[in-house]
């Protein structure tokens, strides 16, 4: 680099390096040229980044653990569940437990016909769940497999998603937070000793199943729809009876992730 100022003049050399030069064909004002050299002599002390937020992403990790009959923490999941689904290898207990972060903090629901549990069975953690000491969840030297899911993200961009509705006992109800539209839906009753029904969107309109030996319904008195930003049940005690709350959970296809479908 050579500095001819002014013409004619002897030259000046510049004896060592530069890097990422600027020219400017306009007037800098003094604060532009402070602010420049802050940024590159203390960068560090110029700006303050935060800490980046998330996105609700779906997550799914399956495992199990052995019961001891005193309550325990199951860690390492990478992510604070949404749901999570619990059963033991053997007969013991009553069936599948569920808990989802719309429930109350104390309540867990079974896909059996048995009554609401609010002992706090199953507690969400940041990195995993916490089971009690109960015998639906945790009796001594047995094998409770579970499922977990994550990020639950009721809006457009959601696959997944948990929440809760109150019923009004008429003749159909639809429900539009869930934000996206499903093609699984679960939905179960507070209060009522009975389990879950479920609707599919490989089903045809009106049918809804259920996880018990019963028959589907055909008549729409279940689920009519899944459709625009959630879904349309009937007026069947299961899913709508009058200021009865309703937890619900659905999914989203996601190719190569999620699918529903049937068989013969």
């Amino acid at each position: 680099f050579q500095n001819n100022n002014p013409p004619n003049a002897n030259p000046e050399y510049l004896n060592g390096a530069m890097d990422e030069v600027r020219i400017s064909n306009s007037i800098r004002s003094a604060g532009w040229i402070l602010t420049e050299y802050n940024n590159q002599s203390s960068p560090s002390t110029f700006a303050t980044l935060g800490v980046e937020t998330a996105k609700n992403v779906f997550k799914m990790q399956t495992g199990y653990y052995v019961g001891t009959g005193a309550a325990q923490s199951i860690t390492g999941l990478g992510f604070q569940p949404n749901l999570v689904i619990i059963k033991a290898d053997t007969a013991d207990g009553v069936g599948a437990v569920y808990k989802t972060s719309a429930m109350a903090a104390n309540t867990t629901l079974y896909f059996t016909a048995t009554a609401d549990d609010t002992s706090t069975q199953i507690t969400l953690d940041a990195d995993g769940f916490t089971v009690s000491s109960s015998a639906n969840v945790n009796a001594a030297n047995v094998r409770w497999t579970w499922t977990a899911f994550g990020g639950s993200d009721c809006t457009g961009a959601g696959t997944f998603c948990v929440g809760s509705y109150t019923g009004n006992g008429l003749a159909s109800k639809a429900l539009t937070s869930v934000g996206f539209t499903p093609d699984l839906v679960l939905v179960r009753g507070s209060g009522n000793a009975v389990a879950p029904a479920w609707r599919s969107s490989s089903m045809r309109s009106n049918i809804g199943q259920y996880f018990t030996a019963t028959a589907q319904d055909a008549t729409g008195v279940l689920f009519k729809t899944l459709a625009g930003t959630g879904f349309t049940v009937g007026n069947n005690s299961y899913v709508n009876t009058n200021a009865t709350t309703y937890q619900f959970i659905a999914f989203r296809k996601v190719s190569g992730a999620l699918n529903v479908g049937t068989y013969t």
